[in-house]
């Protein structure tokens, strides 16, 4: 009677076996994505996900998607959409390791919104450009700016920006960098000074402008200044000088810096040599300007 029941037994576990096979899944894991919004509000309805080949599919941008059925190993995961403004946390895309039987979390953070980048402008010295100055901005129209005044971008893309000032009069200089970055971050409001020089010239002058810009030098530079090889006083780094009276005509002018290392001319690979020709007109003034990197 019990052998009996013993292989009663075991034929009923054969026919649930074969009733039920074993479930392929077993083999899988789970992969559970989360979006979390740190900033803002999307300007479009939602995000896509890309895991490996499989095709996208909607993804809120504060929510979560899981996905079943995952052969283990590494999988890529690539979140994208939400419209201009919106910026997905890196890495993105980014590898995750997904293991048999188990729930393998990850999330990304997502941050929505235009930043503001606030321009002003102020001017010093006696004869200010009458019709003031543009600024130019990376991928944005040049905008129009008062000698004393600012022009203000309200919707621009999270990114790093180049602004720097154009249309200045012949006596106008930059006080400080010609060109200066600045790097916007989603729903920020970034503001930046322009200090601009326009002294009054006298005929026969000649203005001198220097702006530099040091990268871990750790060093108080100075600046004299050569005019026909004759010395001509010192310079300001973010500055200028005006020597007169000078005579009309050609003269060599030259800037000497205290620096020991290595100098360029600013945005360019070419070595600072400081040395330049300039022509004072009759009747008017010479203009040179100098933009100079230094690094160790």
């Amino acid at each position: 009677m019990r052998l009996r029941s013993l292989v009663l037994a075991s034929l009923a576990l054969a026919a649930a076996c074969a009733a039920n096979p074993a479930d392929p899944s077993d083999d899988s894991g789970t992969l559970e994505v989360n979006t979390r919004l740190t900033v803002g509000a999307p300007s479009l309805p939602g995000f896509t996900l890309a895991v490996d080949d499989i095709p996208e599919r909607s993804l809120a941008p504060d929510g979560a998607i899981r996905l079943t059925g995952l052969s283990a190993g590494t999988h890529q995961l690539r979140v994208s959409g939400g419209g201009p403004g919106c910026t997905v946390a890196q890495p993105n895309p980014r590898s995750v390791l997904v293991a048999a039987k188990t729930v393998v979390r990850t999330t990304f953070e997502i941050a929505c919104g235009v930043a503001g980048l606030v321009v002003q402008v102020a001017t010093e010295g006696g004869s200010p450009d009458p019709d003031g100055y543009l600024v130019s901005v990376t991928g944005e129209t040049s905008r129009g700016v008062a000698t004393d005044g600012q022009v203000i971008y309200d919707a621009l893309p999270p990114g790093t920006y180049t602004v720097y000032l154009t249309g200045l009069a012949p006596n106008c200089i930059v006080l400080g960098p010609a060109t200066q970055t600045v790097t916007l971050a989603p729903g920020s409001i970034a503001h930046l000074d322009i200090q601009v020089g326009c002294p009054t010239l006298a005929p026969g002058s000649l203005l001198v402008g220097v702006s530099t810009r040091t990268i871990g030098t750790g060093w108080s530079l100075s600046f004299s200044l050569l005019v026909d090889d004759r010395p001509a006083g010192s310079v300001p780094t973010n500055g200028y000088v005006i020597i007169s009276p000078i005579a009309a005509g050609t003269h060599s002018v030259k800037l000497v810096t205290n620096y020991p290392g290595s100098c360029f001319i600013s945005g360019g690979q070419q070595m600072f040599s400081g040395l330049a020709t300039v022509t004072v007109p009759p009747g008017g003034f010479g203009r040179q300007t100098y933009g100079v990197l230094c690094v160790p």
